[in-house]
């Protein structure tokens, strides 16, 4: 892709949409900085899929939950599970068990003690 396109309404909706998975992620500080959006850039510019950012990033969420005090500071953070899931893609029933345990941790989260 020319560097222009990283003007395009594809590209803004795409970094809006990858770097709001970012501050919604449970661990994260919700904190973005320019080294985050580089990487999304370069994510774009690979053409790498939403759903597979989205995918990796329900992975690490499962893989965080057992060390609830893990805080990412980073997207970059994500950039190994990104990788994984573009080498060997999730099964779709995996993704859905991986999904229904966000909703029900993030539900489990907003519960009154």
């Amino acid at each position: 892709m020319a560097p222009e396109d990283l003007h395009s309404p594809d590209h803004e909706r795409f970094q809006a949409a990858v770097l709001d998975l970012y501050r919604r992620h449970p661990n994260t500080t919700g904190h973005v900085r320019r080294a985050d959006r580089n990487l999304v850039d370069e994510l774009f510019r690979q053409r790498v899929h939403l759903h597979d950012i989205d995918a990796a990033l329900l992975l690490v969420a499962a893989r965080c939950a057992h060390r609830p005090q893990v805080t990412i500071r980073s997207f970059h953070y994500f950039l190994p599970a990104i990788l994984e899931v573009l080498d060997q893609p999730l099964e779709s029933g995996y993704l859905r068990f991986l999904e229904l345990r966000r909703q029900r941790t993030s539900a489990d989260d907003h519960q009154p003690a």
